[in-house]
Formats: C-alpha cells, structure tokens, sequence
C-alpha cells in the first residue's frame, strides 16, 4: 500500500532505517515468498476477485521455453486468470501441438492459430482479442512469471481500484533459468522513463485503457523491439501518474538467449525506442523533442523554450575568493548570457579576497554581510535583491564543466510541474559527489553513486552509466543537492524559501520536500556537469556541503522521520541504504532453484 504525499507516493511497507532512527527488520530478498506464503495466498478470498488475462505472442518458440512459460502461469497461486496465446504459424508442429494440449486441460487456455506471423505487435493485437479480463499482463513466449504475479497484481488493484498501469521489478536469467541480474525499479518516474525506458516486465494494463489508446501499432512498431514502449507511453498520456503504480518485487524473469529479439536486433533498439519517445512528446503537452544519449538507450529530451529568463546565481563566499573565481570565469564563459550574480560576502575580512570583490563590480552586486553560519537565513537575504525569474544557488568552488551546463539546468526549469533542477557534480579526480539525493540514506539523506568513478574511460569521457542507468539519466529524486540547485523564483517564495532552521546543512533536501509536498517535481540532470573544488571551511572545521551536521540531522529527521520511515519512492526498498552504490539486500536465487545471482 502507499500514501500520497504531494504528488509522489511512498511505500508503507517500510525501509530499514539505520543510524539515526529505530532499527527495522531487512526485508528478505529471496526468490520470492516461501511456501508458507505461497499457501496463504492460495487461501486467500477476494471479495471481488478481478479476471487478469495473461496475453502472449508465440512464433517459433523452443519447446522447454514455451512450456516452461505455461507451467509459470498454471501454477499461480492466483486463480482468476485466462492465457490468451496468439500462434503466428510457427514452423515447428510441435508448437501448435503444445499449445492444443494445455488448451484441451484447462478451459482457461485460449489459442488462437493466425495463417501467418504477424509480428510481435501484431501477434500480440490478436491475443488481445481473445482477452475479456479486467487487466491484461503481457508475457514474452519464453519468459517465466514468478508464482505471485498475479496474485500481486489482483491486490494492487484491489488495494487501488483507480489504477490503470501496474508495473512491478524485474530479473534477467540466462537460457537455463539462472538469475544473472535483478532489476529494483523507482516507483513511477516519467522523465527518467523518457530518459531511459526502465519499466518493461512485469506490466498489467487496464483493458479499457488499451482499448482507448488503440492497441500495439503494428506498422510502426513491428519489428519485435520497441513495441512496448511506444504502448506504454500512449498509455502514459493517457493516464493521470496516480494511476501508475509499482509492486516492488520480482515477478517475472526475463530470459536472455542469442534467438531472443532483444539480442537479435539490438542495433534497432536505440532508433525505435527514440521513434517512441518522439511521437510521445509531440502528442503530449511538452514542446521538445529526443536526442541520443551519451550510451546505448540512454536519450536527452530537449525543449524548445520562447524566451530566455533572468536567472540570478547566488553565491556565498568568506576570504577564500580563488574558488569563487573558478565558479565565476566557468559561469561567465556559458552560453547563457541572460544571467546577474549576487556575490554574498559573508563576513570576509582578507585584504586579497576584497580586492577581488570589489573587481567584480558592476559585473556582479556584491552585498555584505556579518559573518554567520546560517546560510539558510544567508540566502533567503540575497533572494530579496534577486531580480530574475529563476534562482541558481551555486556553492563557491562549483564551476560548470561545459558550456550549455547553466542552459541545461533553465531548460528544466521551464516545465511547469517542475520545481527544483539539479546538476551531476564531480571532484577534480572525476569521481562522483553528487548525482541526487536519496532520503534514508545512511539513516537520514544522503548522496547516491557518490565516490564511485564518474567514467568507465576518461580518456574518451565515456560515463560510468549507473545503476539502471541513472548516472545518465535526467530523472526524478526526492532530493537534489543545494551546492548547484535551480528553482523559480515564485517557486521559492510559495514555499516560503530556506527554513532558516537548517542553519548549514539539509537544508537543500527539506526545500526540496517542500516543493514536492507542494505538488512539483524534483529533477537531476547529468547535462549540467560541474566540478566540485574543495571551498573554505567553518570555523567549526567541517565542510558545509556535508549531509552530516549533528544539530540540523537531528532536526531533520524530526521533521522528516516519518517520510523516511515510509521509504523513498524514487529509491526500490529492496536496496541497500548503507551503501552510496546500490546494492540489493540479500541475494537472489535463480528462479528454478540455482545458484545466487551475479552482476
């Protein structure tokens, strides 16, 4: 079950919070529920059970693999179901033979034997036809839906009769069932699905949903490969997002062999998938378009954008003015131009750092101030004299590492169900201390990928793609870092700016959650790069960009706590929150009893 907050959602099922909070016990992550589980979910009574019909195209399909792919159906421990299997005159008999047989045990079976293969899209168009379900899942002919599924998806959409779209995680296993890799979904976040299509098994869709969006397009879309994203994303326009919904488990694996499409026909992925997200962008209300990414199904959305806004960039800075230089001459050397500097001289009492600041003017206002480690009261002080539409606080010492890094953080901000925008930064040795925030972290937020390698190749600058993908990925988080942090102006003032509170630290991440709670999105972008160089510190010797104040920790999770508890929707609950990488909790076992998985 989850509870609304703002519009986001979080798992009441719980995390493990550490550190800072009550211990709660891992949740065990296995090859899914034990028998005992399995049992009771037999038992159990829906009052209104709904008919879930379980749609396959079936062409050619190896023998093991396609009975292996029935059994997994037969054997749920949910009942109201029907298999709807869409034969596409395989050239193999004893295809067509298997699927008579099961179809003569058990009335739930239906096939329908077409005279020629009309493709995946097309296979799929007319098992659809022979479904009279509430929900129809769709299953490749070769893949295995865990023993749950279904019962998983009738409770979702019991527990949430407005859903029109389930999705839930997935694993990959070789030819001969071993798991080779688990995939932990967010719970729905659409910019990072346009960035990188991440949801893709297990998938329930509301009939009459499919009904009104027409199907799968079998003329664009029929080459076997990006069929369901093109689906998925006309159901995506559709649909409010509180009708997406995640079920944070493994229900279904996904085989990986050399005859299967994925495998085949790699090299078409990346051109259809970007056909897809063009089309969804010019029928919905975003005016931009797709552009390939840095890797492979990796994509930038790109908007177009009428004007160029004021934007104010906001730094604050004591005696040490060589990093607020390097932030300055990167910002200055941007393409976008349309930008003032206000300069906070906080306390500065350096005869050089003076100097510097006094050379800055009129380029940039400087305003004076007493010294004071409230930085939260610092900039909500600077924002009165702020003139422009869009805010930019810039830790001194950040400076951007290309030229469209300030452009690419504006373009966001023009979205308006978007809130705060935030850059992907990097220490000069190019590993990574920041590419969002994730709450529980560490027992309170913390910095996911931070330390890890920001490339798998410096030399050519390919990037280290991330756990699915994310270090490349414009997405959502709950949080981003306040050291390169963009908002609206209004934006800022309707939340009523910084909680002077949080004098140095989190307070970033509790503006965050307020612009959230207050219904927008929260974004980072890995298009506004910068470098991160070492700035001066407090007179109590820490860093102020930590996440790790004691005084400000220990107000956060008291303002916080509950959330935390409740789990982080853009952060699977399965994955480890002692850990800046993610990891899953415990390992996976193969999903017919092999061995531990490996990634």
């Amino acid at each position: 079950m989850t509870t609304s907050f703002g519009r986001i959602q979080f798992s009441q099922k719980g995390k493990r919070i550490t550190s800072l909070l009550p211990a709660k016990p891992k949740p065990k992550l296995s090859n899914g529920p034990d028998e005992a589980e399995l049992v009771r979910q037999r038992q159990y009574q829906f009052e209104a059970p709904p008919k879930i019909s379980v749609v396959v195209p079936v062409y050619n399909t190896p023998i093991i693999y396609l009975t292996e792919m029935i059994r997994s159906v037969m054997v749920q421990t949910y009942q109201n179901w029907e298999l709807c299997l869409a034969e596409g005159a395989s050239d193999n008999p004893e295809v067509q033979n298997t699927l008579a047989a099961y179809a003569a045990g058990d009335e739930r079976v239906k096939i329908v034997l077409l005279p020629e293969n009309r493709g995946v899209a097309g296979n799929t168009n007319q098992g659809l036809a022979l479904a009279s379900g509430e929900f129809v899942v769709f299953l490749d002919h070769d893949d295995i839906l865990a023993p749950s599924a279904l019962f998983e998806v009738a409770l979702a959409i019991v527990e949430h009769p407005g859903t029109s779209f389930i999705y839930s995680d997935y694993a990959v296993t070789d030819q001969h069932g071993k798991v080779l890799y688990p995939f932990f979904c967010p719970d729905f976040s659409k910019y990072f699905y346009l960035s990188f299509p991440y949801i893709v098994h297990l998938v329930a869709i509301r009939k009459m949903v499919l009904e009104e969006v027409g199907l799968m397009d079998e003329v664009m879309f029929n080459g076997g490969v990006s069929h369901d994203v093109d689906l998925f994303l006309r159901v995506f326009s559709r649909i409010s997002e509180d009708k997406v919904i995640h079920i944070s488990q493994i229900l279904y694996y996904w085989r990986s062999h050399p005859s299967s499409a994925g495998q085949r026909f790699k090299d078409q992925v990346h051109h259809y998938t970007k056909l897809a997200i063009n089309r969804y962008l010019s029928s919905a209300d975003i005016d931009g378009w797709a552009e390939d990414g840095p890797l492979f199904n990796s994509f930038r959305i790109r908007l177009r954008t009428r004007r160029d806004p004021v934007v104010s960039v906001i730094i604050i800075t004591h005696n040490d003015w060589e990093p607020l230089q390097k932030s300055l001459s990167a910002l200055f050397s941007g393409n976008y131009s349309n930008i003032e500097v206000i300069v906070v001289s906080n306390g500065t009492d350096n005869r050089d750092a003076l100097a510097f600041h006094a050379s800055l003017s009129p380029e940039c206002l400087v305003l004076k101030h007493d010294l004071s480690s409230n930085y939260s009261a610092i900039y909500n002080y600077a924002v009165r004299y702020a003139k422009g539409d869009v805010l930019v606080f810039l830790h001194e010492g950040v400076a951007f590492a290309s030229n469209d890094a300030l452009s690419s953080l504006i373009e966001l901000c023009h979205l308006p169900e978007v809130g705060v925008v935030g850059a992907k930064l990097l220490y000069p040795d190019n590993r990574l201390q920041h590419a969002g925030i994730v709450l529980g972290l560490f027992g309170s937020a913390g910095h996911l990928h931070k330390y890890t390698d920001a490339y798998v190749d410096t030399e050519n600058l390919i990037p280290n793609r991330g756990y699915l993908s994310s270090l490349v990925s414009i997405r959502e988080y709950s949080a981003v870092s306040g050291a390169c942090l963009a908002t609206k102006t209004k934006t800022f003032l309707e939340v009523n700016g910084f909680d002077e509170d949080f004098k140095s630290s989190y307070n970033d991440v509790d503006l965050c959650l307020r612009i959230l709670e207050a219904g927008y999105k929260v974004l980072f972008t890995p298009y506004a790069l910068s470098y991160y160089h070492e700035s001066e510190l407090t007179s109590e010797g820490t860093d102020r960009n930590t996440l790790y104040q004691a005084e400000d920790a220990s107000l956060f999770l008291k303002k916080w706590g509950g959330y935390i508890e409740k789990g982080d929707p853009y952060f699977n609950r399965n994955l480890e929150l002692n850990s800046h990488i993610p990891v899953p909790m415990t390992q996976l076992a193969s999903s017919r009893g092999g061995d531990g998985w490996n990634e």
